[in-house]
């Protein structure tokens, strides 16, 4: 063995982003398959249904655009908790019964009403 195990010719190892060259070797050899077969692509491609044409198209894009990442659009409070939720609901719960008393449209409110006491009671 030349080197001793765990060490190599390069301490500091392959540079970021280099790829391997079986990496390399194999990027080349699909390179010159798809160009060289470009026009037959183009004509298989142009043979099929849409739906299949748009299967193919979608799966091409992945290889030509970049990666995009989910982003976390919460920006706001902690959820709430199932607690707070339950006393949420009481205290809209006894402002539709004012509303109610007050002339509001009952029918409506006591609608309203019923389902959040039939959520409340659930948990």
């Amino acid at each position: 063995m030349k080197y001793k195990q765990g060490q190599s010719g390069n301490p500091e190892g392959r540079t970021k982003g280099k790829p391997n060259r079986l990496t390399s070797t194999l990027r080349d050899m699909m390179n010159n398959f798809l160009s060289d077969h470009y026009s037959k692509f183009v004509e298989d491609f142009e043979s099929l249904k849409p739906v299949e044409r748009t299967k193919v198209y979608t799966n091409c894009l992945q290889f030509v655009l970049p990666k995009i990442n989910a982003i976390n659009l919460d920006t706001g409070p902690e959820p709430i908790g199932e607690i707070k939720m339950i006393s949420v609901r009481k205290k809209l719960v006894d402002r539709l019964t004012e509303i109610s008393k007050e002339g509001g449209n009952g029918e409506d409110i006591n609608n309203v009403t019923n389902r959040l006491n039939r959520k409340d009671n659930e948990n």
